[in-house]
């Protein structure tokens, strides 16, 4: 069903409603990748996952890749991010 339909269900399953129920220091960094050209997955859903993820005091990193779409077409960018966040934070 649509987001109408089903409001609950759509709620449940959000990020930002795990986030804001987790406990304190329960959940770990989060990096974020986000491509420009996404027309799936849009970057202000990531983007209110971030603002809440900082707001609930949990480390997150948001990546902007400017011209990948969903698929993510910039693959080695990202790869390059995913290691840099994976070498900071284990």
């Amino acid at each position: 069903g649509s987001p109408n339909e089903k409001p609950a269900a759509y709620t449940a399953a959000s990020p930002i409603t795990l986030v804001k129920a987790a406990q304190p220091n329960t959940l770990p960094p989060m990096l974020l990748i986000y491509g420009g050209q996404d027309h799936i997955v849009e970057q202000r859903f990531g983007k209110d996952l971030h603002e809440q993820l900082l707001t609930s005091g949990i480390k997150a990193v948001w990546v902007d890749i400017p011209w990948a779409a969903n698929a993510f077409d910039s693959n080695q960018m990202a790869l390059h991010f995913i290691e840099q966040f994976l070498t900071k934070t284990l």
